[in-house]
């Protein structure tokens, strides 16, 4: 969301005497007013939320909790999954809460080390479950980093003489002290001006994108997932069968590490061609289905190509061709074969020429998704002794 330069200008400086004050006031159990990068809003320590139902009698406070740093949250909620670290660390600090679905294991853990924590969990479709964001708001983040305690809030949107959330009047002050409100940081105009999105970590390990606020899905999707493209000839054969074999691997329990998406196209491709029988036998036989929906050819584009996070190429000659269709693509162009030698073209030829060229493919594109960080690293066993 755009914010006007203007409003941008009049934030003020936010000084180290207020931040003090406000710390210890949340650390005495008294509530601060804090800007954050989306709205304005009203801290207590998570023993002390009482204190925000007193200012909302008439409906259920969110209080969600806001910590100073993705570190805080992954020790305080013995986050392991690799996804929710990747989203943790990557979407924080900013304007992101999450809902982090909690296994009982966990519970236990976390409600032993850190007894306040539990005090922090919400109830959703009656299952328990931590609302928690990292503000991307330096004064906020600094208040936080003073206080022993974890922190929740709710905005201060509908207070009476507290304003609209984004802003605070003029007499935010003396309208806090009648509320029974200690300290209150202005920092000006909030960033966003508008509320979080909301990401699920889902219980099983992996994540839901739940609702817009100040960033898009798209947006949240751009920086959290990697754009994996294969590419040969026709888009027939080889590349939709490293496609398939990606998803298989991605799809795996455990083993993936960070959400990627795949795709594939051919530099002399007819949209619409399926997918050449043989090419789908081979798969099958490594225990592999192409898709949920049959597969059809796709043409290489330049969107394609620049919407790509790395692009494997099936051969030299279709790097090249990648190149004049995306100049500046360079860097995103690898050939699949760690070696730099070309993968067959098995077109036309015998089910056992497939089933070779699919094999050779699976341990590249096994090897290659680890190398990146996108899967675990292969065992002792490879992945076509594990199939």
């Amino acid at each position: 969301m755009s914010v006007d330069a203007s409003k941008l200008a009049e934030r003020a400086p936010v000084t180290p005497e207020q931040i003090e004050r406000a710390a210890r006031a949340l650390s005495e159990g008294r509530a601060v007013v804090l800007p954050t990068d989306t709205v304005y809003g009203v801290f207590v320590r998570a023993d002390r939320v009482g204190e925000l139902h007193k200012l909302r009698p008439d409906g259920p406070v969110p209080g969600t909790w806001h910590a100073a740093s993705a570190d805080v949250v992954i020790e305080r909620l013995n986050i392991r999954t690799p996804v929710h670290l990747h989203l943790l660390r990557t979407l924080t600090p900013g304007p992101v809460r999450f809902l982090v679905e909690p296994v009982a294991r966990t519970m236990r853990e976390v409600s032993a080390a850190h007894p306040l924590i539990p005090k922090l969990m919400e109830r959703d479709d009656a299952e328990p479950i931590w609302s928690v964001r990292v503000p991307d708001h330096d004064a906020c983040r600094r208040v936080l980093d003073r206080v022993d305690a974890p922190v929740v809030a709710d905005r201060v949107a509908g207070l009476s003489g507290m304003g609209d959330g984004i802003t605070l009047p003029s007499d935010a002050q003396r309208a806090a002290a009648g509320l029974g409100i200690a300290e209150v940081i202005d920092a000006g105009p909030t960033r966003y001006q508008t509320g979080s999105t909301t990401v699920r970590l889902t219980r099983d390990g992996w994540w839901k994108f739940e609702g817009a606020g100040a960033i898009s899905e798209g947006q949240v999707r751009a920086r959290v997932e990697t754009s994996v493209l294969f590419v040969c000839t026709g888009n027939t054969c080889r590349s939709p069968m490293a496609e398939a074999v990606a998803r298989h691997l991605l799809a795996k329990p455990g083993v993936t590490m960070k959400p990627t998406r795949v795709s594939s196209a051919g530099v002399s491709a007819f949209d619409g061609d399926p997918m050449t029988p043989e090419a789908g036998e081979a798969l099958g036989g490594l225990g592999i289905k192409p898709g949920p929906s049959p597969h059809r050819a796709t043409h290489l584009t330049r969107a394609m190509v620049e919407g790509a996070d790395v692009i494997f190429a099936m051969t030299k000659g279709h790097a090249q061709r990648v190149l004049e269709v995306a100049p500046g693509a360079k860097d995103k162009i690898v050939l699949l074969d760690p070696s730099g030698r070309d993968i067959p073209d098995p077109i036309g030829g015998t089910l056992a020429d497939y089933r070779n060229a699919a094999q050779a493919i699976a341990k590249f594109v096994e090897q290659r998704l680890s190398e990146r960080g996108l899967i675990l690293p292969p065992q002792r066993k490879g992945i076509l002794e594990t199939w």
